[in-house]
């Protein structure tokens, strides 16, 4: 009961605080304030959470998820200012530093369902091909074109099939490696699930992704305004539930 209290409470008071937000759009910077890199954050964080539970199970799609959400709505967030502001391209060491951080996503999501060790291995590997793939141009803020409607770019197709490749060989090598060094057998998800875990999220990612970039670079403050007085609302229910139930006992 304590838990289940913990977690409305939380839930609620986050809702609440998101609520906020989306009132106080304007004042907050409109476009280049925060509630625009927030929108991407959640929208990716939940794309992300259903696609990695339902390929290796909850407690990795919950953990990663928050992870990979907030690297990649930050990541377009800074890149939709840098646009506007029509700054200079990015810097080498920032490519490093966003793909080492989405390997980092994925490795502690699985150090919730494997060990130090793999989590350990997986990373640095898994860590170089990323870093990798983004210093070659392949980021997804190098391949993102904002478009109204949803579509299929082939592009995204062997990218989605280069990441399967590089996560299951990265997993397959970090559990080799941490069974070597044990000198026991881990055994875990088989590395094409959890290649093509990755692999296929990717490409559902680059499917959606244009069209949530169109959409928040559009946002109207009267659709803002509602979202806003029903996130707090919600927010305010939830958090209610628990008090309701003992005021009922």
């Amino acid at each position: 009961m304590e838990h289940w209290e913990a977690w409305c409470n939380l839930g609620g008071s986050l809702l609440g605080a998101l609520g906020g937000l989306y009132l106080t759009y304007d004042i907050l910077g409109g476009k280049d304030g925060p509630l625009a890199g927030v929108t991407r954050v959640v929208t990716y964080t939940a794309i992300f959470g259903v696609a990695y539970s339902l390929g290796m199970g909850l407690r990795f799609g919950l953990i990663a998820s928050l992870g990979m959400g907030v690297n990649l709505g930050y990541d377009f967030y800074m890149e939709a200012r840098r646009v506007r502001a029509k700054g200079k391209p990015r810097h080498w060491i920032t490519e490093i530093i966003l793909g080492s951080s989405r390997a980092l996503a994925v490795a502690v999501g699985l150090a919730a369902i494997t060990n130090a060790k793999v989590f350990v291995f997986f990373f640095l590997i898994y860590g170089i091909f990323n870093s990798l793939v983004y210093l070659l141009g392949f980021s997804p803020v190098d391949n993102l074109k904002a478009c109204r409607y949803l579509a299929v770019q082939p592009k995204n197709i062997w990218l989605s099939l280069l990441r399967i490749i590089g996560a299951g060989l990265s997993f397959w090598a970090a559990v080799y490696l941490a069974s070597a060094m044990a000198g026991q057998a881990f055994s875990f998800v088989p590395a094409w699930q959890f290649g093509l875990t990755i692999g296929c999220t990717s490409f559902i990612v680059a499917y959606i992704t244009p069209w949530v970039e169109w959409k928040v670079d559009r946002l109207s403050r009267r659709w803002l305004a509602v979202v806003g007085v029903t996130f707090a609302i919600l927010g305010f229910i939830i958090q209610a539930v628990p008090n309701w139930i003992v005021l009922l006992q």
